[in-house]
């Protein structure tokens, strides 16, 4: 039976071999096919950055932006509406000509997706999006396909840390400019085993330089974390989970919030939000509680990353 989807992205992928059906997340299948095409817009991005970069020119922040924001969605547990992907593809394809006119004269041999035009509706982006999937090139080395695969979703990882240091300001030029160096590696043919396996070497010490970075963003805007006592016990009323990482996005809740009586729980990776004393400040609940806010209506809501 052909398979509507395969994605093996996170470690809740349906008996642990992949998603082929729907995500175990709940992406659909069409959600999933427009993000194996934003992909594939990316690579090429990637590339024609990466040759921009090779003649000393510079990549305007605002692309960079973009480059990290996209692969953010492309994540699981994301925002799956597939019209916002097909914004983030038509977006994608006016960058593309924007770096094409920047190069000038491309080089030879150019990769596929560097010249594909995406087309005006979502059914034939759908069917477009069957040749650019993980398991199209039956050909390929499967370690070099297993390589590649793990510089992407490392680099998608990477774009969320990005992602939340760019909005609160910090940005860092090696960070952005391996986006394109990493993608368009996926491209080359001539890379080797070896070649790939020293690149995600050298992409982990980007991402540790991506996490400084965000570490530094969060502790200049919210001060550095104390050691702070919490309770793992729910208070009476309406609440909201908070789940993630993107502190500015509970910053805002909190003040959306405050004097409502929303009770706000804080989820997994938001569990060590309590130690930031700017954002202890706006609730003295912080100091004691997972509780961050309050409310009066019985409500619940799973707050994520959903860029």
């Amino acid at each position: 039976m052909e398979e509507l989807m395969f994605c093996y992205q996170c470690e809740q992928t349906i008996g642990g071999k992949g998603c082929t059906k729907a995500g175990n997340c709940g992406k659909d299948a069409e959600v999933a096919a427009l993000q194996d095409l934003l992909v594939y817009q990316l690579k090429a991005i990637g590339f024609l950055g990466n040759e921009l970069l090779k003649q000393g020119k510079t990549i305007d922040k605002e692309i960079s932006k973009f480059v990290a924001d996209v692969c953010f969605s492309t994540l699981t547990n994301v925002n799956f509406d597939p019209e916002r992907f097909i914004c983030f593809l038509k977006e994608a394809e006016k960058i593309k000509e924007n770096l094409k006119s920047q190069l000038g004269t491309l080089p030879p041999n150019i990769p596929e997706c560097v010249n594909y035009k995406l087309p005006d509706s979502k059914d034939k982006m759908l069917q477009d999006a069957k040749k650019t999937g993980i398991m199209y090139d039956q050909t390929l080395d499967a370690n070099i396909r297993s390589l590649r695969e793990t510089l992407i979703y490392g680099i998608k990882g990477m774009a969320a840390y990005a992602h939340h240091a760019h909005v609160l300001g910090y940005i860092d030029e090696e960070v952005n400019n391996f986006f394109y160096k990493g993608l368009a590696a996926t491209l080359d043919n001539s890379l080797t085993v070896d070649d790939l396996f020293n690149l995600t070497m050298e992409f982990g010490k980007v991402n540790l330089k991506c996490m400084e970075l965000l570490d530094k963003a969060n502790t200049q805007t919210y001060g550095n974390p104390v050691p702070t006592p919490v309770l793992i016990t729910k208070k009476k009323g309406p609440f909201i989970v908070v789940s993630g990482h993107d502190l500015k996005d509970l910053y805002e809740l909190l003040v959306q919030t405050e004097g409502k009586g929303i009770n706000i729980y804080t989820h997994g990776e938001m569990l060590p939000a309590h130690g930031y004393p700017e954002l202890k400040n706006l609730n003295t609940l912080l100091e004691t509680s997972v509780v961050l806010g309050r409310t009066n209506k019985k409500s619940l809501i799973i707050y994520q990353d959903v860029y």
